[in-house]
């Protein structure tokens, strides 16, 4: 967040050549963006727009992946003394949980129900495979994750540090549009909705498409849905 991203960003500068930019993150990618965005509000960020944003951690019997990596379930430091880095196919494995049914055996019916189909079929293999890409997440990345935010929900209680900078959300002023999927059982509406009021930007925007975690941005709903309201939403707040 300290490093990597600020450099990633200076680069995005130089070949664009304008000192303005916007961020797009999805998921833990929103969480990055988020905490980018509030450390470094002069840094150049014009707009952030967030697709469900895991940041508010309150509502524990509504988060499902709360639950499941409660202190009194999940001992995440035995976890990672076995394994070094949490594997990819764990995180994976916990994902598919929260639906085991359609996830380890729906998925593959639809499959069988629809192998006359090379449409379906081609979706079908492009979307396994790129869930079934994941790679490991660093430990200590894993570790802070699962402890100060779905156990302590430090950054929306203000208690969240990185290297002793505060994280305060007030200090985000990037236009913002968080766009929340209200069929989402990974990251329920819940976790997103709540950041509105705590940011400080003049212009922000929540928008509610339908769809999950991943069908609000992709397949046919996603391209008549929640891609037009982006494009539009950006579109007002571009300079050219």
């Amino acid at each position: 967040m300290l490093e990597y991203l600020p450099r990633a960003l200076r680069k995005v500068k130089a070949v664009s050549g304008s000192s303005s930019f916007t961020v797009l993150g999805w998921c833990i990618g929103a969480i990055l963006s988020t905490l980018y965005a509030a450390l470094r509000p002069d840094d150049g960020i014009e707009n952030l727009i967030l697709l469900t944003a895991p940041l508010d951690f309150a509502n524990k019997e509504a988060i499902k992946l709360s639950r499941m990596t409660a202190e009194r379930n999940f001992d995440v430091d035995r976890m990672l003394d076995a394994h070094g880095n949490m594997p990819a196919e764990l995180l994976d494995y916990g994902a598919k949980m929260l639906k085991p049914v359609e996830n380890f055996i729906g998925s593959y019916v639809r499959l069988f129900d629809n192998l006359h189909d090379p449409k379906v079929v081609d979706s079908w293999h492009a979307m396994n495979t790129w869930v079934s890409d994941g790679i490991p997440m660093a430990a200590r990345t894993y570790r802070q994750l699962v402890v100060e935010f779905y156990r302590e929900n430090r950054l929306m209680n203000g208690t969240l540090s990185l290297r002793g900078e505060k994280v305060d959300l007030g200090r985000l002023r990037a236009n913002l549009l968080d766009v929340i999927a209200e069929d989402d059982h990974i990251t329920p509406p819940c976790q997103s909705e709540t950041v509105v009021e705590k940011v400080g930007s003049a212009d922000k925007t929540l928008l509610r498409v339908p769809g999950g975690h991943i069908g609000m941005m992709v397949g046919g709903a996603a391209a008549r849905s929640t891609w037009p309201k982006i494009e539009g939403w950006l579109s007002a707040r571009s300079k050219g």
